[in-house]
């Protein structure tokens, strides 16, 4: 499955260099400082304090929508990123670092609004030799509302609309990338589903593949109902959330528990996204097919490739979805793509905080062999879920 995949991907790391791709949805302007403890402080008023030296500062990269860009064109691929900027330093900031990656890109940019930006502090933990991350700190809207209405009035006005529909006329997949941050509004998305229902239809009645599409969601998950959507990836937070319901680790690990969370996700959700793939973080990920077997629900395994102590595991969930996009629009099939995506985020896992995943870590033998040792294939959770038992 996604092992032979990767195989042959990691032997010809232009396999998927004919592909296209759009991707929608927020971007975020990542700031990451690297530190070191240095020697205890004294504040006047609040007592003792630790005082942290910078010893690397990454002047910027980006993240949330952009980082399935730059896998892309890692391999060749040509990607479109649709995003939103404000018209501020960020925002300058963003477009150069998307031109420098040779990403192009088509921005609604509005005036008065704060590129999302996230400061991450990293301190070195000198026994275990590894960057922790100490706190995280975003710059950004306090309000979203108004930006919606905003970005969507500015969609309908301007070249947007006509840009996405280019774009898609010549994109073997669509990859919508939503962090809830003023840009992917209820308006906004039924413009986007109007476009890629009729770029659907007109490759069908030409006896063409269909444009895949494929949602990773936050909390909103109704404003995306109506939207043709092939495969549906939330995470196990936004699970919970969708459902009503407190996060709960023992529903991940136990057998039982699983099956119950999966039942209780198709039966709410398997008619608007039939097939979901849910990331699990460190317990993998949930393939949920409701039009197979009644309901069909199965686990693939978390990869360790390499020992490595606990860490942030940021950029694992934008890897997956990547992958699993690029994988299906290869060709690959349901399963494949979702082996091979859990290959990709465990690749991203054992990287020094800061880096991602690209080229060379998909040539690199040393992954592919510790992939061929660790994969496995996944555990069957249930079927029948939409009977309600």
């Amino acid at each position: 499955m996604g092992l032979a995949l990767f195989s042959e991907l990691s032997r010809n790391p232009r396999l998927f260099s004919r592909l296209s791709l759009v991707v929608v949805g927020d971007l975020a302007l990542d700031r990451s400082f690297y530190c070191r403890p240095s020697v205890p402080g004294y504040h006047a008023v609040h007592g003792s304090e630790t005082i942290y030296d910078v010893e690397r500062d990454d002047h910027g990269e980006l993240g949330s929508a952009a980082t399935p860009c730059f896998l892309a064109a890692g391999l060749g691929i040509r990607a479109h990123l649709f995003t939103l900027l404000g018209q501020d330093p960020e925002g300058r900031r963003a477009k150069e670092i998307l031109g420098a990656g040779g990403i192009p890109f088509t921005a609604l940019e509005l005036a008065g609004v704060q590129t999302v930006t996230r400061y991450r502090f990293y301190v070195r933990e000198e026994r275990r030799g590894i960057y922790d991350l100490k706190f995280r700190m975003d710059k950004e809207e306090a309000d979203h509302g108004p930006v919606f209405a905003r970005a969507a009035r500015e969609a309908r006005t301007g070249s947007f609309l006509s840009s996405f529909a280019a774009e898609i006329a010549r994109a073997d997949a669509v990859y919508i990338n939503d962090t809830a941050k003023g840009f992917l509004s209820r308006e906004l998305l039924r413009e986007l589903s109007a476009l890629l229902s009729a770029e659907r239809a007109r490759r069908a009645s030409a006896g063409r593949r269909t444009l895949l599409v494929v949602v990773d969601p936050k909390n909103d998950w109704d404003k995306f109902i109506g939207l043709p959507v092939d495969v549906f990836k939330p995470n196990d937070r936004e699970v919970f959330n969708a459902l009503g319901r407190p996060w709960h680790e023992g529903a991940l690990v136990s057998p039982k528990g699983l099956r119950l969370l999966a039942r209780d996700l198709v039966l709410r959700f398997g008619e608007a996204f039939p097939t979901m793939v849910v990331t699990l973080g460190r317990h993998g990920a949930l393939l949920l097919e409701a039009k197979k077997e009644n309901g069909l629900a199965q686990r693939f395994p978390a990869l360790e490739l390499f020992p490595m102590p606990p860490h942030a595991a940021t950029h694992c969930g934008d890897m997956f979805g990547a992958a699993l996009t690029l994988a299906l629009a290869h060709g690959a099939s349901l399963y494949a793509a979702t082996s091979l995506a859990g290959i990709v985020a465990a690749i991203q896992y054992t990287l020094p905080v800061g880096r991602k995943v690209g080229r060379d870590d998909l040539l690199s033998r040393a992954n592919l062999e510790a992939a061929r040792q660790k994969v496995a294939p996944p555990v069957f959770v249930g079927n029948g879920l939409l009977t309600n038992s």
